[in-house]
Formats: structure tokens, C-alpha cells, sequence
């Protein structure tokens, strides 16, 4: 220890980080429930999707003949890719602006399982549209 550091100083470096860390993890947070929300989307089209793909193998027609369950399960698929792309910007946006004023803030693996749902949904959107 420097006796001739402030004590002031001292007690500020810690709450700074404890801060910055606090402000990082809302972030997490924040992102990771649109996460779970975009996958909810997603089983809930795997489901519809499933459904419909059994009526059909029971030549069975659809409930509805304008709306089928391809189509709802490409609607779900679609609302999250679009809820994942617009979380993942807000979640970019807001951890540049953390990083500004606090540039030893760590990686955010948030952001990497919203990548990988992202690719994972687009998946499932060509899947559902190639199949007949």
C-alpha cells in the first residue's frame, strides 16, 4: 500500500467497479430475456408447425383455410428473429456506451446465444418454407 495515496481514492476504485459490473450484468439480464422470449416464439412455431404436420398426415385439412400451420409457425419464427435482432442492437448499442466510460468491461456471452438463436431461427424459417 502507497501511504501516500488519498483514502478517498481507495474506496472509490472498488464502488467503481462494483458499479460498472452491476450496470453490465442489467445489460445481461435485459438481453437474456429477450432471449427467452424469442425462444418461447420459436417452440411455440415448432409446436404449431408439428401440429399442423400431423393433421396433414392424417389427411386431415386445416382449421382455418386461409391460415394453415406453416404459416403461423413462419409468423412465430419470423416475430423472433425480428425480437432478436432488435434486442441485439439495443444490447450493442447500450454496451458501446458502457464501454465508454468503462473500458475494461468484459465480453458479453448474451450476445453470443443471440447470434446462435438468430442462425438457429433462420434455419427453422427454411426449413418450414422448403417443406412441403
Amino acid at each position: 500500500m502507497d501511504p501516500l495515496q488519498n483514502p478517498a481514492e481507495k474506496k472509490s476504485t472498488p464502488k467503481l467497479s462494483i458499479k460498472q459490473e452491476r450496470n453490465r450484468a442489467t445489460f445481461e439480464r435485459l438481453q437474456l430475456a429477450w432471449v427467452r422470449t424469442s425462444l418461447s416464439f420459436m417452440v411455440l412455431g415448432i409446436g404449431v408447425y408439428e401440429y399442423y404436420y400431423k393433421r396433414k398426415e392424417a389427411n386431415q385439412g386445416a382449421i382455418v383455410q386461409l391460415l394453415n400451420g406453416k404459416i403461423i409457425a413462419v409468423g412465430l419464427f419470423l416475430a423472433a428473429l425480428i425480437l432478436l435482432g432488435m434486442s441485439f442492437y439495443q444490447h450493442i448499442q447500450t454496451t458501446k456506451s458502457l464501454k465508454s466510460t468503462h473500458p475494461d468491461t468484459r465480453f458479453s456471452l448474451a450476445s453470443v446465444l443471440s447470434i446462435f438463436l438468430f442462425c438457429l431461427g433462420m434455419i427453422l424459417v427454411i426449413a418450414a418454407i422448403i417443406t412441403v
